[in-house]
């Protein structure tokens, strides 16, 4: 603090009544000392909140307000009085001001919990009645969602496909007799020979050669029939048929959009797509019982649902971009998803 007498008249000055003294001196606190010497955490505030963080401080004296009618004291912000800063939330992080190839750019995409999910896929299941997942969406899409919904897919079909095929085995194996292994190679003519010694001595040496020309393939042959494989390049097809289905189409569908100078984010079309193929989880598991009209029923509403959740969404955005070609460019949205209903009864619950 410093100090500033307001009258001087010397070393000694008669004071009133006649008396010699020193003369009395008002004190006045100067407006840069006053806060200062109230909270007396100057300097060293500063030092430790760099150390420990925002939000966070060890000093008790930070915070304690001067009190009415000193000078220098600041004035009180928004929000303060008894309890402010007690609710505060540090401010949300910037995720774009990191590159591209940087995982935490794409932070934000993941930050969703289990009543957001449940609730998304709820709504792609009956999208067609209530269309509001995009408007809903529009500021927080999501991509772990469309992910492990994408996921879960590939697993469950490869996995009812392989049990679909070893029904139809056990079903065909019950009522068919395996037959016999073929002959992998054309055994020699007979040639004549002078006797029947000879005859019989050249037609082990054919078969002996011809047994041991492949026996590899003979064992094989004559287990096929009795005996089942997992197909593992069912989950590689699987795997690309969905994961390229909301990859590659998503990525039609954005491009098409911007291309009509429409308003939309590549995240939305990516959730959006991930989301419709949440209907199949459930109807790739009834599928597997072995009624093929029952199985076209179950792929085709599921089918229908899905496409009907892609229209009623993406009509919005569609017509506000391009009105005159909206009504195609759904058509091919609708089309799309047929073929993936189609490809999915055809080529993974074929009997």
């Amino acid at each position: 603090m410093s100090f500033g007498p307001q009258s001087h008249a010397g070393a000694w000055a008669p004071a009133p009544g006649g008396a010699y003294g020193q003369p009395h001196m008002a004190l006045q606190f100067t407006d840069t000392t006053a806060q200062q010497y109230v909270t007396g955490t100057m300097g060293r505030h500063e030092e430790r909140q760099g150390m420990l963080g925002p939000g966070r401080s060890d000093d008790p004296g930070v915070g304690f307000a001067a009190p009415p009618g000193v000078p220098g004291a600041p004035p009180p912000g928004p929000g303060a009085g008894p309890g402010a800063g007690a609710g505060e939330h540090t401010p949300r992080e910037d995720y774009t001001k990191y590159p591209f190839y940087n995982v935490r750019r794409y932070r934000e995409y993941f930050d969703v919990d289990t009543k957001d999910v449940l609730w998304r896929v709820t709504n792609s299941m009956i999208g067609v009645f209530r269309p509001n997942f995009m408007e809903v969406t529009m500021k927080n899409p999501d991509l772990y969602g469309p992910f492990w919904t994408a996921t879960t897919l590939i697993f469950i079909v490869a996995v009812a496909n392989n049990f679909v095929s070893y029904i139809d085995w056990r079903k065909n194996r019950g009522s068919d007799s395996p037959p016999p292994p073929p002959s992998l190679s054309p055994s020699p003519e007979p040639t004549p020979s002078p006797s029947p010694v000879m005859d019989a001595v050249g037609a082990m040496g054919a078969a002996a050669a011809d047994a041991l020309s492949n026996p590899g393939r003979l064992l094989l042959a004559s287990t096929t029939d009795d005996q089942w494989f997992t197909d593992y390049t069912k989950l590689g097809t699987s795997a690309a048929i969905f994961y390229g289905y909301v990859f590659i189409v998503g990525l039609i569908v954005f491009f098409t959009v911007k291309w009509f100078k429409g308003e939309l984010k590549l995240a939305n079309v990516f959730c959006i797509y991930g989301y419709c193929l949440s209907v199949y989880v459930p109807v790739s598991i009834l599928c597997v019982i072995p009624i093929a009209w029952l199985q076209w029923l179950l792929v085709m509403l599921a089918t229908a649902l899905g496409a009907g959740f892609l229209f009623m969404n993406f009509k919005a955005t569609i017509f506000a971009a391009a009105p005159a070609r909206a009504s195609i460019v759904l058509l091919l949205i609708v089309a799309a998803h047929v073929a993936l209903g189609l490809g999915l009864k055809l080529y993974f619950f074929s009997y």
